[in-house]
Order: structure tokens, then sequence, then C-alpha cells
């Protein structure tokens, strides 16, 4: 499989289409010391691992929504062929670990936008969306996202 295929399969796919493993924490390649809180297989490409939930050191300031001034963490989302990575996402938990959300990376500052924020693409809006669904019921995740204030663009 190839890398835009992975990343292909990973941003369409639904939480339905991964099996969950059960019993963290989960020790990756390149993470010696650190451990990733969840792993998923793709059901149909089992060489397809994605692992989340690793917790990265960065302080991450209030924003806007009331939940943004309660803890909110950046982890990493991996992707894995056969073993090896082949992608990572940065994601926000928010709100004392209530939801996953995109971590905004760019501000939006083009009057022809018609919009002044932070900017997430939909790619990474979609591994976020993914990541919610197969972590827990992704029922708040909409809410959520509406709620921070992201501005959603191509990618």
């Amino acid at each position: 499989m190839q890398y835009d295929e992975i990343c292909e399969v990973i941003t369409t796919s639904l939480p339905e289409d991964w099996a969950s493993l059960w019993g963290k924490p989960f020790f990756l390649d390149g993470h010696k010391d650190e451990a990733h809180l969840h792993l998923a297989v793709h059901r149909a490409h089992v060489d397809l691992r994605l692992a989340w939930g690793l917790p990265l050191p960065d302080k991450i300031s209030a924003w806007g929504p009331p939940w943004s001034k309660r803890e909110t963490l950046r982890v990493l989302a991996e992707a894995f062929w056969r073993g090896s990575l082949v992608a990572r996402w940065h994601l926000l938990l928010v709100d004392d670990s209530k939801c996953y959300l995109p971590d905004p990376q760019d501000w939006i500052v083009d009057p022809s936008v018609e919009a002044i924020g932070m900017t997430v693409s939909s790619s990474e809006v979609a591994v976020a969306r993914l990541v919610e669904g197969i972590t827990r019921d992704k029922e708040y995740y909409e809410q959520y996202l509406k709620e921070s204030g992201f501005i959603i663009v191509s990618g």
C-alpha cells in the first residue's frame, strides 16, 4: 500500500472499520520510554495500525470555548504500516479528556476567506473524528468541533 492510500484509508474510514486492542500501554517504534494509550487495527488491512494518546509536553492555553479553560493536552496519533511509522498527527484532548480534536496549526488572516482564526485541515478533522469515534461515543464530537471555532480548510 502506498503512502497516499494509507492516508486515504485512515481519513475516509469509519470507527467500525477498526478493531480496538485494549490493554495499554502500547510501546511502539520510536517510543522506547513512552506509550500510546490506544491502538486499533484496520479490519480490511491488518498491516495498518493506528495508535494515539501519547502525551506531548506542550502547555495549551485557553483560546475561547468555556471548556478550553479546563485541562487540554496535546497528544500524538500515529499510523503504522507493517510496523513502520508512516504518518503522524497532533491532536488536542480537551475538556478534561472528554474529546479529541484536531490541533490547529495556522491562523487565517486572508480577507478572501471571510474569516480570521485558527485553521485545521479537513484530513486532520477526519483523523480526530475517527480517533474520537473509536475511543468512545462520537456523539459530542461535532459539538466540540463547532464550539472550538476552528476554521476547516481543504487538505
